[in-house]
């Protein structure tokens, strides 16, 4: 058995343009949301999780809890955080 393996795949135009919007929704959502969220620096979420820096820097390389580099400097998200804390 190869790999080149073919699939067709039939969409109607309504149904494209129905997921293109909600694409587009669930984007202005996000950035809606996004917008007015508390950030916080990596002293006060090192203290608010009781974990070390280095912890913290082990979490964004793995990809478990990533900061936002705002002009380079890493911050955290305040509902990331807390959705941490939950687990």
């Amino acid at each position: 058995m190869s790999g080149d393996a073919s699939v067709q795949l039939s969409v109607s135009g309504k149904d494209l343009r129905e997921f293109g919007e909600s694409l587009v929704r669930k984007t202005i959502e996000q950035m809606t949301a996004k917008k007015d969220e508390t950030m916080l620096k990596i002293v006060e979420v090192s203290s608010k999780l009781g974990v070390d820096r280095s912890t913290l820097y082990r979490w964004e390389k793995t990809g478990y809890l990533k900061p936002v580099r705002i002009g380079g400097i890493p911050r955290y998200r305040l509902s990331d955080v807390e959705a941490v804390m939950k687990k």
